[in-house]
């Protein structure tokens, strides 16, 4: 009977691990966040935010708005402490002093009567000149303005309404839901490698320890030279028996002799097994003495993935909301907030287009109406010349004692009737020209009262939006902090003593380097799998070594080899002689193989051991980069909610506020110098 070791001429090669991860859809998205990088009007307003703004202001706002001690929305005071509040009171009463402060000083010009300066023609035809190019320029600039502020509006309504709808329905809580049940299903695969005795950890360990072993007992316990030895043996006796079976003159008592030297050695033969068999026995069945050592190790992490799942399910899952209800408001309330929003901004983009019409309009209509009356005018100063010498001749019998001042009366009585024709007309106007500019100056302030409104609401979403998006870019380990503590709930402890913001931040940082998360997470962990590993070896080793010593204690060879020297002398056959001292020579080798074995340290060599660590940490390695997504976090989301709120709603609503401004300054201001100019023509 030859030792059975097979196990370790073929012991099975590690399982293949299944690839559960997704890493394919790498998304690639803009890391920083500029929203001063378009016009003008986007880079004074992203300099104003900021400098009005900090982070620390961003920080002081949400710790006072989500503060349930404090409750800010119930008391008005605690409102005004809010740092963007008195920012957006500020903007609008700047707003309105400037409107009303213009507003005074076209009532005032409105209401004042200069007089007639003849001298001063010539001066004032001047100054009429100059604010006549200035009221163009203004209006000019106003009305290319007024279009680009029209479109800016518009595309910020539909960013406004495009974001309400793809948040509601794609973003939250459906898309995040979906996401945090796929994490927590691919750590739920890791955690059954973990948690059961028979996956593919375990059986991968099995086959790189018999491997390892493999080589040990070649170097440590010489198994192929103990293995040759007894298969020589074996041979050597069944040539034995050949020969002894064909020699019918050996005695009864040298068969007995003989038959006791095969039963010894089958005897030791059977005690060598059990310790060669060691390592194939572990390879082929459970030792639970062995298997427990790395279940253990494998329980830390099991216990770590359990906890990630138990933060999962109650500071995530249960804080959105329910799966009967996959929105964040119903469709109906969605579409009726959208409704409004559209509204708003139709009523807006009419008042944009009217406030900078009415004063263009009024000025087409005193420009028209003075060419009328130039053209009346003109038609008086042509009046015909018989209708001219009828009036002379009237003069003339009237006033027949006077014949020699007749050029003289005729020209002043003429230049009179002329003067008053004009200063009828001029009161005329006087009257109309400053009612209608009244009239739409007053239509116009109620206008910009509302605008001041509108542009205020812009300027705090302008504010919200930059503040929220340099929180998430710049100020990620507060805001982190600040949401976990908010959510974090009571499940906050993870493996190796880390809490949940320091895991976080860890994680964004390999996410951001492309590491795969668990390689920092369970960094620390490496040492104890490593010590378990260690004493798992050392264990299959001791229990081989023991074996050996208690085969070897039960193993004679100096009294196998009396057996056949004493068979030797009672056959007295040359042939079984030969045969006899082959064995001998087989067994004098065991024998000093086994004394080696007695002598030695039952401990591995360390380099054998460590080899043997780093190659069953590569595949858990590999087993969790196969099993979990190299970045947890759900970046396809993550970009898609950025680009969505900080640079498609955020680059729509950047300045729009300031555009606004300007145009209302450069409407005022260009009705506050065209009225200038008519109250000076008209007195």
């Amino acid at each position: 009977m030859a030792i059975n070791l097979t196990c370790l001429d073929t012991y099975p090669s590690s399982p293949l691990v299944p690839i559960l991860a997704n890493n394919s859809n790498a998304s690639i998205h803009p890391s920083s966040y500029n929203p001063g990088t378009g016009g003008l009007a986007q880079i004074i307003s992203t300099s104003i935010i900021n400098s009005a703004f900090s982070i620390d202001d961003v920080r002081t706002t949400l710790k006072t708005i989500f503060d349930t001690d404090s409750q800010p929305w119930s008391n008005i005071s605690e409102i005004t402490k809010i740092k963007p509040i008195p920012s957006i009171i500020i903007y609008t009463s700047i707003i309105l002093g400037l409107i009303f402060s213009l507003s005074l000083n076209f009532c005032v010009f409105s209401c004042l009567k200069s007089r007639k300066q003849r001298g001063r023609k010539r001066e004032q035809s001047k100054t009429t000149q100059i604010c006549t190019c200035l009221v163009i320029i203004l209006y000019l600039v106003a009305l290319g303005d007024m279009i680009y502020v029209a479109y800016r509006v518009n595309k910020s309504n539909g960013s406004i309404d495009t974001t309400i709808k793809q948040v509601n329905r794609d973003i939250y809580p459906k898309e995040i839901r979906d996401y945090f049940i796929y994490v927590r299903q691919q750590i739920e695969n890791l955690d059954e490698y973990c948690a059961q005795p028979a996956t593919i950890l375990i059986n991968a360990s099995k086959s790189i320890l018999v491997e390892t072993f493999d080589k040990i007992l070649k170097e440590k316990y010489f198994i192929r030279n103990i293995t040759d030895s007894l298969n020589n043996i074996t041979t050597n006796i069944k040539d034995l028996d050949i020969i002894v079976a064909d020699y019918t003159s050996i005695s009864p008592s040298a068969n007995e002799t003989y038959e006791k030297a095969k039963k010894g050695y089958n005897d030791m033969m059977n005690s060598l097994q059990t310790p060669l068999q060691e390592i194939c026995n572990y390879a082929s069945q459970s030792q639970p003495d062995i298997d427990n050592i790395l279940l253990n190790a494998l329980n830390l992490v099991h216990e770590y993935l359990r906890k990630v799942i138990t933060t999962i399910d109650y500071d995530i899952l249960e804080k959105i909301l329910p799966s009967d209800n996959q929105l964040f408001m119903s469709i109906e309330f969605e579409e009726e907030i959208r409704g409004y929003i559209s509204s708003i901004g139709t009523v807006f983009l009419i008042l944009i287009i009217f406030v900078v019409l009415i004063p263009v309009g009024f000025l087409i209509f005193l420009i028209l109406a003075h060419l009328c009356r130039c053209d009346r005018t003109e038609s008086s100063n042509k009046t015909p010349h018989d209708l001219r010498m009828r009036r002379i001749s009237d003069v003339s019998s009237m006033n027949g004692s006077h014949r020699h001042k007749s050029h003289h009366g005729y020209s002043q009585q003429d230049s009179y009737s002329q003067d008053e024709d004009f200063e009828y007309t001029n009161r005329n106007s006087s009257c109309v020209v400053p009612c209608l500019m009244r009239l739409a100056y007053s239509i116009m302030v109620i206008i910009f009262i509302i605008m001041v409104i509108f542009s205020g609401v812009y300027y705090a979403l302008d504010l919200s939006i930059q503040g929220a998006c340099r929180s998430v870019h710049d100020d990620q380990p507060f805001l982190v902090s600040f949401v976990t503590d908010k959510i974090g709930g009571t499940h906050t402890s993870f493996f190796n003593g880390s809490d949940i913001n320091t895991t976080v931040l860890n994680v964004i940082d390999d996410c951001h380097n492309n590491v795969h998360f668990t390689i920092r997470m369970i960094d620390n962990y490496w040492s104890t799998l490593d010590r378990y590993i260690n004493d798992m070896m050392n264990e299959l080793n001791k229990n081989i070594f023991e074996e050996f010593i208690k085969s070897i204690g039960e193993t004679s060879i100096p009294d196998e080899i009396t057996l056949l020297n004493q068979f030797i002398s009672e056959a007295n056959i040359p042939n079984i002689a030969t045969k006899v001292n082959q064995i001998k020579g087989n067994l004098t080798t065991i024998q000093t193989i086994l004394k080696n074995i007695t002598v030695a340290e039952p401990t591995l060599p360390q380099t054998l051991v460590n080899s043997t660590i780093m190659e069953f940490n590569d595949y858990v390695k590999k087993v969790f980069e196969l099993t979990l997504d190299s970045c947890p976090l759900p970046l396809p989301l993550i970009y898609k909610t950025d680009t969505l709120i900080c640079h498609e709603l955020g680059g729509s609503i950047s300045g729009l506020w300031l555009s606004i401004f300007f145009l209302m300054f450069l409407t005022v201001a260009g009705l506050c110098v065209f009225g200038i100019k008519v109250y000076k023509r008209l007195n």
